[in-house]
């Protein structure tokens, strides 16, 4: 499983830092945590780009 940090997960998906974190943290995003840090799955963001996820979507 390939999983990418918060900054390569909103440069992907073109949103902020801000938006991935608030998704993970309100579980519309999965993803992993290892100690401290977060990690989302490369299959999370490849789905949210199939879904046609938008920026008023971010809300």
């Amino acid at each position: 499983m390939e999983l990418l940090t918060i900054r390569e997960a909103a440069d992907r998906l073109h949103l902020s830092e801000w938006t991935i974190r608030r998704w993970v943290y309100g579980k519309r995003l999965d993803s992993v945590r290892l100690g401290r840090a977060v990690r989302i799955p490369v299959s999370a963001v490849e789905k949210k780009i199939k879904e046609g996820t938008t920026l008023a979507d971010a809300r």
